[in-house]
């Protein structure tokens, strides 16, 4: 049976730690994260309720009011062995931000 919607609705608490006089901040993220009936573990069960926690530690350095730059690593550990998954991810990545 195929759901739609949000797999992964989650609660989390983020803050934002300004350091080198406002040019650079650190802003990080930790997630608790739910499943509802849409994926499947490895023994074909349909799994609900707590699914995964992660944390996402991003720093931006301010050129000005409207440009930055962004850089971030972020872990995930899921504990109800999710068919195509693995217990613990590690990721990072970075993109470049314009304010109007």
């Amino acid at each position: 049976m195929h759901q739609s919607g949000i797999e992964f609705p989650g609660t989390s608490l983020t803050c934002s730690i300004p350091t080198i006089k406002e040019k650079l901040t650190l802003d990080p993220v930790g997630q608790y994260n739910l499943s509802f009936g849409y994926s499947v573990n490895q023994n074909l069960n349909y799994v609900w309720g707590g699914n995964n926690a992660q944390i996402v530690i991003p720093a931006t350095w301010h050129f000005n009011k409207r440009v930055s730059l962004t850089g971030y690593a972020a872990y995930s550990y899921q504990w109800q062995q999710l068919l195509g998954t693995s217990t613990g991810t590690m990721w990072g990545g970075g993109c470049l931000n314009y304010s109007f």
